[in-house]
């Protein structure tokens, strides 16, 4: 899963912290194969968010079990919805 956020104006440092707690407590879930958190050199207010997983299945069940509110503290730092996209590594 890769999550491609703005920060609002002179947030990008808040937004940034609070996606690398997001990112600890992802990596605790079962089945998380890492996170990886990329700031643009060009523009600072965006962030890419990646989240490694074996499968899908894999995804989904261990997003079960973080709660909601684990995403409330990003949502107020954000200029936009994140975009979301899927990718699936090629060998």
């Amino acid at each position: 899963m890769i999550y491609d956020m703005v920060a609002l104006s002179g947030q990008s440092f808040a937004l940034s912290n609070a996606l690398d707690r997001l990112a600890s407590a992802i990596r605790g879930l079962s089945g998380c194969a890492g996170v990886t958190l990329l700031q643009d050199n060009a523009d600072e207010q965006r962030f890419l968010f990646i989240e490694h997983w074996p499968s899908r299945e894999v995804y989904q069940q261990a997003s079960r079990q973080l709660p909601a509110s684990a995403f409330s503290p990003i949502k107020t730092f954000l200029a936009q919805s994140p975009i979301r996209r899927t990718f699936t590594q090629r060998p």
